[in-house]
């Protein structure tokens, strides 16, 4: 006679999680981007602007200074790695909303955050500039994926 305190010895598991839109994931992906990116750009140009009044500039040079930024400056290379910080998150969200076709949906994504940045900056920079923003783009995109696609299969095999 079997003990009725005993737990049940069948073996219960989840399935695989169900496949994600892939419309939805790329969207997410391009939101978080660009919301993300653009919200940042927002933020360090008022930082920006507040450092040039706080030296003293008068408020016709700072709309000057705010409109012609130059590259190599602290707020532009800061924008950078914000924006490709939000670029790699893009990419996180859409492959983990996808939850297939990571790789294949995360260059859907990369190459519309692309098109959208070139579209977007046509005439503050220059075509070295442009390539040089588009592959870290696309780079920091595919990285963000990367771990997003790692983080599924995790979850698949618990």
């Amino acid at each position: 006679m079997s003990n009725p305190f005993t737990p049940p010895s069948a073996r219960v598991s989840d399935g695989p999680p169900e496949k994600g839109s892939p419309y939805k994931a790329v969207l997410f992906g391009l939101l978080v981007d660009w919301g993300g990116t653009l919200a940042a750009g927002v933020v360090l140009s008022v930082i920006y602007a507040a450092t040039l009044a706080a030296s003293e500039m008068p408020p016709e040079d700072i709309e000057v200074a705010l409109r012609n930024i130059p590259v190599d400056s602290w707020v532009s290379l800061l924008g950078m790695a914000v924006g490709a910080l939000f670029s790699g998150i893009g990419g996180y969200v859409c492959a983990r909303v996808a939850r297939h076709n990571e790789f294949v949906l995360g260059a859907v994504l990369a190459v519309l955050s692309v098109s959208l940045g070139l579209l977007v900056g046509s005439e503050q920079y220059s075509f070295f500039e442009h390539l040089g923003l588009s592959v870290l783009s696309f780079l920091a995109v595919m990285f963000g994926v990367r771990f997003g696609a790692a983080r599924n299969g995790a979850q698949g095999m618990e």
